[in-house]
C-alpha cells in the first residue's frame, strides 16, 4: 500500500502536471532522496506503468548515469555559489533525452547566500521541463523567497520504509549469532551499499535499546564514510560484536 507521500508523488506523476520545484521536508533524509529519485525516474519513465524499473531510461536511472537525472550534494560543509552555476549551465537547454530534467539538491539548507540568491534566479525563470527538487531537515534554513516557489511535500517519521527483510536477518545475526560472521564479513559485503546498511542495522539496535552494539556499528560507519578499507572496517565490527556478546 502506497503511503501518503507516494501516493501525492505518483499521482503528479500520472498527471504530468510537473511543479517547477518542490522542497521535501522532514522524515527521513534517505527516505527523502529515495523518493526523489523515484519521482524522477517516474517522470521520464517509458511505460504506463512508472517507474517501471525495466525500461531502457529506468536502467539508466537506477546505474546513475541518466543524463536528465542529477545530484547535487554539498561541497564539504555547503553548496557553494559555483555549483549553482554549473547547475544553471547543465539546465539551460531542458532535458537532453527525457520528458523532464530533474534536479535534486540535497542538504539544501547547506546553501551559502550567494549560492542561494543564484538558485533563487533559475527558480524565477524557469527553464523548459526541468523540476528542482529541494532535500531539507529545516525549512528555516531555506531562502524564504526560494522555499515560497516550491511545492512543499511533508514527510512523517511514520513513513519510513520499514527495513528489508535482508536487514533483518543481518540484525537478527549481528545480535543473537554474530560468530556467524567472523572470517565471514562477505555476508555483509553482498549489500549494495555497506553505508546505509549500517546505518539502518545501527537504528535497529539504538531501537532495542543494545547501545554497546550500537556503538560499535556506527564507529564502523564513520571508518567507512573517512574510506577505511571496506571488508576491515566489517571484520572488526564483527568481531567486537562477538566479544560483546
Amino acid at each position: 500500500m502506497k503511503n501518503r507521500v507516494e501516493t501525492i508523488l505518483s499521482g503528479i506523476g500520472r498527471t504530468q502536471k510537473v511543479a517547477n520545484a518542490y522542497l521535501f521536508l522532514g522524515g527521513d533524509p534517505k527516505n527523502k532522496m529515495d523518493s526523489a529519485l523515484a519521482f524522477a525516474r517516474a517522470l521520464n519513465c517509458e511505460s504506463e506503468n512508472n517507474p517501471c524499473n525495466a525500461c531502457s531510461s529506468c536502467k539508466k536511472a537506477q546505474k546513475g548515469v541518466h543524463p536528465d537525472i542529477i545530484v547535487i550534494e554539498k561541497d564539504k560543509a555547503s553548496l557553494k555559489i559555483d555549483q549553482i552555476r554549473q547547475l544553471k549551465e547543465i539546465t539551460r537547454y531542458g532535458p537532453a533525452e527525457g520528458r523532464y530534467k530533474v534536479v535534486i539538491v540535497n542538504d539544501a539548507d547547506t546553501l551559502t547566500q550567494d549560492a542561494s540568491n543564484s538558485f533563487l534566479k533559475a527558480l524565477e525563470e524557469p527553464p523548459p521541463n526541468v523540476s528542482f527538487i529541494l532535500i531539507s531537515n529545516r525549512e528555516e534554513g531555506i531562502l524564504p523567497t526560494i522555499a515560497s516557489r516550491c511545492q512543499k511535500i511533508l514527510f512523517k517519521e511514520s513513513e519510513i520504509s520499514p527495513p528489508s527483510e535482508e536487514i533483518n536477518q543481518a540484525f537478527e545475526a549481528l545480535k543473537n549469532r554474530p560468530s556467524d560472521f567472523i572470517n565471514n564479513s562477505d555476508l555483509l559485503l553482498r549489500f549494495d551499499n555497506a553505508e546505509n546498511l549500517l546505518g539502518e542495522l545501527f537504528t535497529l539496535f539504538a531501537q532495542a535499546r543494545i547501545a554497546g552494539s550500537a556503538r560499535t556499528i556506527f564507529s564502523a560507519l564513520k571508518n567507512i564514510k573517512k574510506s577505511a578499507n571496506k571488508k576491515l572496517a566489517l571484520d572488526w565490527m564483527c568481531l567486537k560484536l562477538w566479544k560483546e556478546n
